[in-house]
């Protein structure tokens, strides 16, 4: 029997939603479990994103896992299949290979596949819910944490919006984007930003798009981590200048999102023309939510 894993892209923070938004995206990384006479091992199947054992969250995430079961891992053959989610951009690499590494171990352990078990201990070796939630859940959620638990909603997300990622050809650090973040914020701009996020909720659940790019101006993240983001300014314009309703920083960068509306075309081929003309290496992709989130198959 083999164990066929999928998670999704996400895209945390949405503007004014910081450390509490987020969002699944349809952009996969593909994991299978194998049986083998082997102790447990990695397979890649894009050399170019072989990481080491150190740096290996899924490995990680598996045996904090199986430790709290006093499991040692079985002889397997974990396959690193599609990893279409770019590492340290900002869409949700870290958080896609913790969820996969809590479910390959619940696998191993032959332990229910439960969502809600995967997410809580996702969510405490990530330590922020926000990425994890959706990759598990789909859709678009709200998450927060309470104490040493987690609380979260699903959003009623429209089903008449896309999203434009515009993902560098360089990675972010996210503890570098944290440290440029002030330590105390002025009560008026966090009355601006609680007040903003609760619009961004309204505008996708009224369908009044026409509050999008007011309630995702945000000035809690974004204003210290755009100048970290070569040519910020000029993709804003040009995604603005081809339709957009809004943009905002994906995560904590360097993609860069727009949302869009699926009855107004956007055309790739003019904006990609125009993105190529600011330095080469970025890359546009057009995505969709993704309701479902974390999923497993068994394939005979």
């Amino acid at each position: 029997m083999i164990y066929r894993i999928s998670v999704p892209a996400t895209s945390a923070n949405m503007g004014s939603g910081f450390d509490c938004m987020g969002i699944a995206l349809n952009m996969y990384n593909t994991f299978e479990v194998h049986s083998s006479s082997y102790p447990m091992h990695f397979e890649w199947v894009n050399d170019g994103y072989n990481i080491c054992e150190k740096e290996n969250l899924v490995l990680r995430s598996i045996i904090d896992t199986l430790k709290d079961y006093n499991i040692s891992p079985p002889n397997c053959k974990i396959v690193m299949k599609e990893c279409e989610i770019p590492i340290s951009r900002g869409l949700g690499s870290s958080g896609a290979a913790i969820i996969a590494g809590v479910c390959i171990a619940h696998i191993l352990a032959k332990l229910p596949i439960d969502k809600n078990l995967i997410l809580k201990k996702a969510c405490e070796i990530e330590g922020h819910p926000d990425n994890v939630v959706p990759g598990v859940l789909g859709g678009m959620t709200i998450s927060n944490k309470k104490g040493n638990d987690f609380i979260f909603s699903k959003v009623d997300f429209p089903d008449d919006l896309s999203f434009l990622a515009v993902i560098p050809p360089y990675t972010m650090d996210t503890k570098k984007s944290r440290e440029v973040l002030p330590k105390s914020y002025e009560r008026e701009t966090c009355v601006s930003g609680i007040a903003k996020a609760a619009l961004l909720i309204n505008s996708f659940s009224k369908k009044d798009y026409s509050l999008l790019r007011d309630s995702l101006d945000d000035q809690i993240h974004q204003p210290y981590r755009l100048p970290l983001l070569k040519d910020w300014d000029k993709i804003f314009a040009l995604m603005r200048s081809t339709g957009s309703l809004g943009e905002f920083v994906s995560g904590s960068g360097s993609t860069l999102m727009g949302i869009y509306s699926k009855s107004s075309s956007i055309n790739l081929d003019l904006f990609n023309s125009s993105l190529s003309k600011l330095e080469s290496g970025f890359l546009s992709k057009l995505l969709d939510i993704d309701n479902e989130g974390l999923k497993i198959e068994m394939i005979h």
